[in-house]
């Protein structure tokens, strides 16, 4: 990952969004050899939630790959902004997530949207008052999400839209943004 974000580099980039939830395990590591910023998509995600209502105190429900749930990056996060994470039950991950995400790597949205809308429910029911689709491979297999209630949110599209919010913004709001 690194030779890709020198070449970023080298190629005039003025910042670095990873759109793999995984991947942002070494988001940290890589801002630490960059002076270009690093968007974390959990970050994004959170924002997102923040200006759709969320609050303090909420349960986040997290559909992602077991390597994401592993690497705590949104645990983390979310116990920052004081907010708790909900994640499926080991049995739940394995049959109702990896397979859901399985299925739809291999072209079948239709097994995939029903796993994955079983893991959502499950985790509405447990509490999450929203579902984070933590994977590239969630988004597709509940378009239109929101019919057992909660609200969705697509990481991948809250890491975009903060790209699009920071390329806009002021050059000083910018250059802020870049320091912190």
């Amino acid at each position: 990952m690194l030779g890709v974000v020198r070449r970023l580099e080298r190629s005039g980039a003025r910042a670095i969004a990873i759109p793999c939830n995984t991947a942002h395990r070494w988001q940290p590591e890589i801002q630490r050899r960059t002076q270009l910023p690093v968007f974390h998509i959990v970050d994004a995600v959170i924002d997102a939630m923040i200006a759709d209502g969320a609050q303090p105190g909420d349960a986040v429900g997290l559909l992602a790959t077991t390597g994401t749930l592993e690497a705590g990056i949104y645990a983390e996060r979310l116990a920052a902004r004081g907010m708790r994470l909900v994640t499926p039950a080991a049995g739940d991950q394995e049959d109702l997530v990896m397979a859901g995400i399985r299925a739809v790597k291999g072209g079948d949205l239709r097994t995939g949207a029903q796993r994955l809308a079983a893991a959502a429910d499950t985790l509405l029911a447990r509490g999450a008052s929203r579902i984070v689709m933590g994977c590239t491979e969630v988004p597709p297999a509940l378009a239109g999400a929101g019919r057992g209630g909660g609200t969705y949110v697509d990481a991948t599209d809250a890491l975009a839209r903060a790209c699009v919010d920071w390329a806009l913004a002021p050059a000083a709001e910018t250059a802020d943004a870049a320091a912190a």
